[in-house]
């Protein structure tokens, strides 16, 4: 329903010129460069990249009455963790922690992922604070994710020590 409203909006503003540019502003994605009048095809009116993922999330941030499905943040930092917008991650993170949407340990996974991409590793650890500020326990997802995050940072001898550490905290839960 929503998407034949967005179509029809569109089919409009191309009849009347320079529709596209218009209809990217009227979603919030203003562009500096002029219109050029073109016409583009129905289904490729909306950019599919990370970087309209990052606005997304900008815009509902601003726009604090606006809220997705839980779904959304899911596939949002599911997509963020493949690129190096790591802030993006982060921001998609406070906003489920503030929305209180329930955070999965595979979440801040994403995030983790996201800032070694960038190289920052001091920020990936810096999501378990964060993690424990949510509330969020700690499993055995999170701990890999770690390892393999000092491990990409060229921190082989923290992700020994990180190892040893969960191996003795795992050997004291059994107990």
């Amino acid at each position: 329903m929503e998407d034949d409203k967005l179509a029809a909006y569109y089919d409009e503003l191309t009849q009347k010129g320079g529709g596209a540019a218009r209809f990217k502003q009227g979603l919030g994605f203003s562009s500096n460069t002029p219109a050029n009048n073109t016409v583009t095809p129905r289904g490729s009116a909306l950019p599919t990249s990370s970087s309209f993922l990052s606005s997304l999330v900008k815009a509902s941030h601003s726009q604090w009455r606006y809220r997705h499905d839980p779904i959304v943040y899911y596939a949002m930092l599911q997509v963020l963790s493949k690129t190096k917008l790591c802030q993006g991650a982060k921001r998609v993170l406070q906003l489920m922690v503030k929305r209180k949407i329930e955070c999965r340990p595979e979440d801040f996974g994403c995030a983790m992922i996201s800032f070694s991409r960038a190289g920052d590793i001091r920020k990936a650890m810096q999501i378990l604070t964060l993690m424990q500020k949510a509330g969020v326990e700690l499993d055995l997802s999170i701990c890999n994710t770690t390892i393999y995050a000092l491990v990409k940072g060229h921190n082989l001898e923290k992700a020994l020590k990180f190892l040893e550490r969960i191996q003795v905290f795992v050997s004291y839960l059994e107990l």
